[in-house]
């Protein structure tokens, strides 16, 4: 039995506990939050020990790893603290608030001989991967123009406050389209910013990114707070290459459509798309952490993709300043 224990107990590690329940092979055995009553009632759910003090997670030899579900201004002193205790670890994108701070994580992990493992979901979505797999068998030829867009409303409820203040959160380059960045990374390395732009008002953020790949596609993408709820998230990806296009819409009845000039089509219904990317996530990384598989995030597509995420923030006010 592999015993992990998840550090926080708002909205991710729900998601989280919830992989984990369908794995026979695993085990909550701790949930950590400073709000202990909250732990308590996320604990009683699995079965499992709710407390408020990390330590006693971080000196239980029993427990293996640990699962940081903290706001993102959290993720630095907490990996430190369970790398230096000898836990390997995951934690919730994005790595850290800065470039600096994620190498620090990196290099206290390898230096405990511990493995850290970021959560970039979107990897593990069946679209996604669907999409990751058509570009590596060439079959839209050479992809000319990439669309990525996300919206979801503004992070408004009760413990959400921690999103408002950019210091914390990162706002939306850092903490949202993150996974738009990471997708671009994984399948086509690390882009140029030709442009950034951010809108930013009280209860509504949106930002549009323009970049280019070395002897690769054009991308813009596109990232939204909205002002108010437009039924959940909309995430939409487009790529159109010389010999077809491939593209994907959840809110779409036929999501997943792809079609090339040789013949070759798919199309894949919401209900085949509909497997839980957080547990496939989660089991990838507990059969990594056991020497099964290998991991498919590497160290270095992190750094790239939050050193992108900083670079087109920094773009984008310096944009600002200047208007």
């Amino acid at each position: 039995m592999f015993n992990i224990a998840i550090i926080g107990a708002g909205n991710i590690a729900t998601m989280h506990t919830t992989a984990y329940q369908k794995m026979k092979d695993v085990r909550i055995k701790t949930i950590v939050d400073v709000d202990v009553e909250r732990a308590k009632i996320m604990a009683e759910n699995v079965d499992c020990k709710a407390t408020a003090n990390i330590d006693e997670v971080l000196h239980d030899p029993e427990i293996e790893a640990v699962d940081i579900c903290l706001p993102n201004f959290l993720h630095l002193e907490t990996v430190m603290k369970a790398a230096e205790a000898g836990k390997h670890i995951i934690c919730e994108k994005p790595a850290a608030l800065t470039v600096e701070d994620a190498e620090k994580m990196f290099d206290i992990c390898r230096k405990n001989n511990v493995v850290l493992y970021i959560a970039q979901v979107c990897r593990f979505m069946t679209a996604y991967q669907e999409i990751h797999h058509v570009l590596e068998e060439k079959d839209v030829g050479d992809p000319k123009l990439v669309r990525l867009s996300r919206s979801v409303h503004y992070p408004m409820l009760v413990g959400q406050e921690w999103y408002k203040d950019e210091s914390k959160s990162g706002g939306l380059f850092l903490d949202f389209v993150i996974h738009d960045l990471d997708f671009i990374v994984w399948n086509f390395g690390k882009p140029e910013i030709i442009s950034s732009q951010l809108i930013s008002e009280e209860k509504l953020k949106g930002i549009i990114i323009n970049l280019k790949v070395d002897g690769g596609p054009m991308i813009t993408v596109n990232g939204v707070w909205t002002s108010i709820d437009q039924g959940g998230l909309h995430q939409r990806v487009e790529i159109d290459g010389t010999n077809g296009f491939v593209h994907y819409d959840n809110r779409n009845e036929l999501p997943f459509v792809f079609k090339n000039t040789s013949g070759k089509s798919r199309m894949l219904s919401k209900e085949t798309l509909c497997n839980d990317p957080f547990y496939r996530e989660l089991r990838h990384f507990i059969n990594c952490f056991r020497g099964t598989e290998q991991p498919l995030i590497t160290d270095k597509e992190v750094i790239q993709t939050l050193e992108t995420a900083i670079e087109a923030r920094e773009i984008a006010r310096e944009k600002g300043l200047n208007e």
